[in-house]
């Protein structure tokens, strides 16, 4: 979601006089947002920050997630977050070193994503979320947790 990957490799100097070139840390901040329903399919949303939003019944369908925070986010089916019981879901998406912290993922489905060094250790009923498919490469569960997973076959640092 940031310019260069918006325009592609066509956009080049000279920039209009007006645009400042920049790089930020983050290039999306979802914090505290309610994007309900919404769709991000087949985004990059790499560094984005979803942290304390509301996202019941989102898609994040084949979306690069690296480095994304959730801390605290509402996945849905909570009484202040689509209390219609529409749960987020991250189908075939790559959750590299994605942070879960603080999230209740119960009923979320990870289906067929990549986690690598994905970070679920302080999430809550990790147990209770779909991993169908799923592969993992370094990822960090809570010591409680039953998940295994398949090895990742193309593994990032």
């Amino acid at each position: 979601m940031g310019d260069s990957q918006a325009y592609g490799n066509h956009w080049k100097d000279p920039f209009p006089d007006d645009y400042e070139v920049s790089s930020w840390r983050y290039v999306v901040d979802f914090t505290s947002a309610q994007p309900i329903d919404a769709g991000f399919d087949n985004t990059y949303v790499g560094g984005g920050i979803f942290d304390n939003s509301c996202l019941g019944g989102t898609r994040f369908w084949k979306s690069d997630l690296s480095r994304a925070s959730f801390k605290n986010a509402h996945l849905g089916r909570a009484e202040t977050c689509d209390p219609n019981g529409r749960k987020a879901h991250f189908f075939e998406s790559k959750l590299l070193r994605t942070d879960f912290e603080g999230v209740d993922v119960a009923g979320v489905s990870f289906e067929r994503a990549h986690l690598i060094k994905a970070r679920f250790a302080k999430a809550l009923n990790v147990d209770k979320a779909n991993f169908a498919g799923a592969c993992n490469s370094g990822s960090e569960f809570p010591p409680s947790s039953q998940t295994r997973l398949a090895q990742c076959p193309d593994s990032d640092p």
